[in-house]
């Protein structure tokens, strides 16, 4: 779509035209999708996903005591 000192209006106009309403289209179906995962959830609060979060496992990354 861009050089450094230049913009394809050709492609802009496509991508503008063509692509964006499909990919627009695209991501209102993930958010859909992801809001109705959420709304069935049993701990679909901010505060249910927070805390879900702090108590998650955490990985661990062993460190070689000559490393400390």
């Amino acid at each position: 779509m861009h050089g450094y000192w230049s913009i394809d209006l050709e492609i802009l106009h496509t991508t503008a035209t063509t692509q964006r309403p499909s990919f627009a289209a695209s991501l209102r179906t993930v958010l859909d999708t992801l809001t109705a995962e959420a709304d069935q959830s049993p701990d679909a609060t901010p505060a249910a996903a927070a805390d879900q979060a702090s108590t998650a496992e955490q990985p661990t990354v062993d460190i070689p005591a000559a490393d400390r």
